[in-house]
């Protein structure tokens, strides 16, 4: 029994020695946590302070919500750089597709946002369904300028940033893809 308790220990060492990064010289301890609740499925992911219980930063890395034929998908992958960490987010499903990079920098045990951009289409919010359309047409008369400027303005504060047109939104969308398809690689060693 004691060289079970033993080999308990040896293992939860080694897998908490996995579980660390460093960003900004500091190291994070990163915590993973499933949930499956009332039809929603998902992960979420916690850094904390080495040297303390304190959550320094928390996002969701995956997520399934909504009901049959009404499914919708959260992916979410982060990449450490030097001092920040980027965290590269895609939607697919039947009320919402888009993406988002959000970065945050770490500084003396904090992270602080400094970056959020994202191409979002939430048929769930109002006129989420007439947005889409309008983006996909060059000219617009101005009721639909209008239903289009409340939509950016409803969307920006509910997730938190910038919404993309354009070039930086097919730039954006380009940079999360390979950020994803690089994860992949390392993932899987291809």
């Amino acid at each position: 029994m004691k060289a079970l308790y033993l080999l308990f220990i040896a293992v939860t060492f080694l897998y908490a020695t996995q579980s660390e990064i460093t960003i900004s010289n500091q190291k994070y301890r990163i915590s993973e946590d499933s949930y499956n609740e009332y039809g929603e499925k998902g992960s979420t992911l916690t850094l904390y302070s080495a040297d303390s219980k304190t959550a320094v930063l928390s996002f969701t890395t995956y997520e399934k919500y909504g009901g049959c034929g009404k499914r919708n998908y959260k992916e979410s992958i982060y990449d450490v750089d030097g001092e920040s960490l980027t965290i590269y987010d895609k939607w697919s499903g039947y009320d919402i597709s888009g993406y988002r990079e959000m970065i945050y920098h770490f500084k003396d045990g904090k992270a602080k946002l400094i970056s959020s951009k994202f191409y979002i289409i939430d048929k769930s919010m109002e006129n989420g369904q007439k947005v889409k359309n309008m983006l996909l047409k060059t000219s617009k008369d101005s009721k639909q300028e209008e239903i289009l400027k409340h939509y950016i303005n409803s969307i920006e504060r509910a997730y938190k940033g910038e919404f993309l047109f354009k070039k930086d939104k097919d730039e954006l969308i380009a940079r999360v893809e390979r950020a994803f398809e690089k994860s992949m690689k390392d993932r899987w060693g291809r």
